[in-house]
């Protein structure tokens, strides 16, 4: 049986067309992360001034954690 060469880096596979598929937070991870109480999120959600929970079954929604941390990048910093 012959041997296999070894695999190169031309060899490897392609990620080009690779998603970064971001973990789903629930809302007590959300409150925790965020400071935030769940009726702020709730209004501010309402005012789009906050991510939109993603629905993932009959009664369940969860937020994108790339989204919750571009949105606590966005925040103003406090300069007092």
């Amino acid at each position: 049986m012959a041997s296999q060469p070894h695999n190169t880096a031309a060899d490897a596979p392609s990620y080009a067309g690779h998603v970064e598929i971001s973990p789903l937070l629930r809302r007590p991870e959300v409150i925790r992360q965020t400071g935030l109480s769940g009726a702020t999120i709730d209004r501010m959600v309402r005012k789009d001034a906050f991510p939109r929970p993603r629905r993932i079954g009959l009664r369940a929604v969860a937020w994108l954690q790339s989204e919750i941390d571009a949105w606590k990048v966005s925040r103003p910093l406090n300069n007092t």
